[in-house]
């Protein structure tokens, strides 16, 4: 992950979880016949279910690493297909630490998940400061900001995040990366 590499890089302690990850299967729809209608809806409907009960291993997981590690700041990577979850995710670590700072990257197409900008589509009830476009500079230089004491994130672009006035702020579009050589 460059977010938590970056991170690292400019010495702050950074854990990956990943709470999708099941050794049974190799990708995030595991190993169905994309062709199989039935197969996917099945999963479809299983997913939804797991998604809203409480009781299910994955949220329990999740909530044991969320008391475990406390952290003051978490990033949620989501796509269109994990918004639902990220937001579940940062619910429960503001039920569990309602000062954790929430924070949600998703500006890349990965594998067969698309791209999800989310401060257009996320929850700013559950999460505090959205990564616009390339998050690994973005995310650092809030993370310094956040080391700091400092909770008006004006100056960083490609931010979305939330004023002292619960009002919704877009900072302007961080410029892309030239020198991919320069990403940990």
């Amino acid at each position: 992950c460059y977010v938590a590499a970056g991170l690292r890089r400019a010495g702050f302690e950074a854990t990956v979880y990943n709470a999708e990850y099941d050794a049974r299967r190799k990708t995030l729809v595991g190993n169905t016949n994309h062709l199989d209608v039935k197969g996917l809806l099945e999963q479809k409907q299983d997913y939804e279910r797991r998604l809203h009960d409480d009781r299910d291993p994955v949220w329990v997981e999740v909530t044991r690493k969320l008391r475990r590690y406390d952290p003051d700041v978490i990033v949620i990577s989501v796509f269109n297909v994990t918004l639902t979850a990220g937001n579940r995710i940062a619910a429960i670590a503001k039920r569990h630490n309602p000062d954790v700072v929430t924070v949600f990257e998703g500006a890349f197409n990965v594998g067969i998940r698309s791209a999800v900008d989310p401060s257009v589509a996320g929850d700013f009830g559950v999460m505090d400061i959205a990564l616009r476009g390339e998050p690994d500079e973005s995310a650092v230089e809030v993370v310094q900001a956040l080391a700091r004491g400092q909770r008006d994130l004006t100056g960083i672009d490609g931010v979305s995040w939330v004023d002292a006035d619960g009002e919704v702020v877009h900072n302007p579009d961080r410029p892309h990366i030239t020198d991919l050589d320069a990403l940990p």
